[in-house]
């Protein structure tokens, strides 16, 4: 129970920095691991581990982490739009959407000719 718990929480921290699909194939990377090392255990010692629940609980941790993740993003993406649709061209839009850390209040100062 208690690596189930620390597995979730290393997901939790994970997903942010690395992504989705690479804490996935990490977690199955890790999953094909310990169910060799348990196969090996079998094998060797007739020590039987059942990983079925650590391996569930730990895939239901990552799946809703990535849905709410995915939900936050949908929203963020509708409030962008409701702010700006009425007032910007949907090109500009759709490369605020595409790029949303270059959007900044206050705007910027730039000299120019007319």
């Amino acid at each position: 129970m208690l690596g189930t718990v620390l597995v979730g929480l290393a997901i939790v921290a994970l997903v942010p920095v690395l992504g989705a699909a690479r804490v996935l194939a990490l977690g199955a990377g890790a999953v094909a691991l310990v169910t060799a090392i348990t196969w090996s255990l079998f094998k060797q010692r007739g020590l039987l581990a059942d990983l079925t629940f650590p391996a569930l609980a730990t895939f239901a941790t990552f799946a809703v982490l990535t849905s709410h993740n995915y939900i936050r993003e949908e929203r963020q993406r509708g409030q962008i739009r409701s702010a700006f649709g009425r007032y910007v061209s949907p090109e500009l839009i759709a490369q605020i959407l595409s790029q949303p850390d270059r959007l900044k209040l206050g705007g910027e100062t730039r000299e120019v000719s007319v």
